[in-house]
């Protein structure tokens, strides 16, 4: 009768190690289609250059561009400061609004070689607005659409 109970208990034991490892397993597949998705995400985007600013002293540029990830997502109008012979592969830098360029009626200053002011209009959700980025400053100036 012993010998039963012991062959009992190693079935399960056997059983919840197996289910053990499945459960792991899963997770694991899990965890690589969402890196996955993540990966690939960043490439189905499409970045659509509306305008360049340049610095005063030639060094930077501010882009403007419309930001396009598919017919899932909204248009969005974002800005990066960047080297003057780069140009924008991921979202924007500094400044990131729902709307196209167009509709968000976005403008770019430079003040000097490290500030630049950004207009928009205020009636847009705005996700992104950085006050600093490495050496620059950025200031802003919500317009009124009514």
């Amino acid at each position: 009768m012993a010998a039963g109970i012991s062959h009992r208990k190693s079935c399960q034991q056997v059983f919840i190690g197996g289910v053990k490892l499945l459960a792991f397993a899963s997770i694991v597949f899990i965890l690589i289609c969402c890196l996955l998705l993540w990966f690939v995400s960043g490439f189905l985007c499409e970045n659509e250059v509306f305008q360049e600013i340049y610095s005063p002293n030639g060094v930077h540029k501010a882009v403007v561009f419309q930001r396009n990830c598919g017919a899932t997502t909204d248009y969005s109008t974002q800005i990066s400061i960047l080297a003057a012979d780069k140009l924008p592969h991921n979202t924007g830098n500094i400044f990131i609004i729902k709307g196209a360029p167009d509709w968000t009626r976005v403008q770019v200053e430079w003040l000097d070689d490290r500030s630049i002011l950004v207009t928009h209009a205020d009636s847009y959700r705005t996700f992104k607005a950085e006050t600093w980025y490495w050496f620059f400053t950025i200031d802003y100036d919500p317009v009124s659409t009514e």
